[in-house]
C-alpha cells in the first residue's frame, strides 16, 4: 500500500482550483481533505473527475487562505 499526506494553503480567490501533487506515482484508489481550521469546514473539496496519476485538483468555496491536508492511498497487489 502506498500512502501520502500533503499540507497545503488554498488561494484566497473563491472557486479557483487548485493542483496539488501527491507524487503516488498512480491513480490514487482512496484520498481524503481535511481543512485545518474551521472556516474551511464543508467549503474545501476534490473536484470531481481531477484526481490523476500525480495529481489531485481541490477548490474551497470560501474568500479566504485555507491550509488543507489532503490524504491518498494506493493499494498494490492483492489482499488474501
Amino acid at each position: 500500500m502506498l500512502r501520502t499526506r500533503v499540507r497545503r494553503l488554498t488561494q484566497t480567490v473563491t472557486g479557483t482550483a487548485m493542483t496539488v501533487t501527491h507524487g503516488l506515482g498512480a491513480v490514487p484508489e482512496v484520498w481524503h481533505l481535511e481543512p485545518t481550521s474551521d472556516k474551511g469546514l464543508g467549503r474545501c473539496y476534490v473536484v470531481p473527475g481531477t484526481v490523476l496519476t500525480n495529481t489531485i485538483n481541490i477548490m474551497c468555496s470560501v474568500e479566504s487562505a485555507v491550509t488543507v491536508d489532503v490524504f491518498c492511498q494506493n493499494y498494490q497487489g492483492r489482499l488474501y
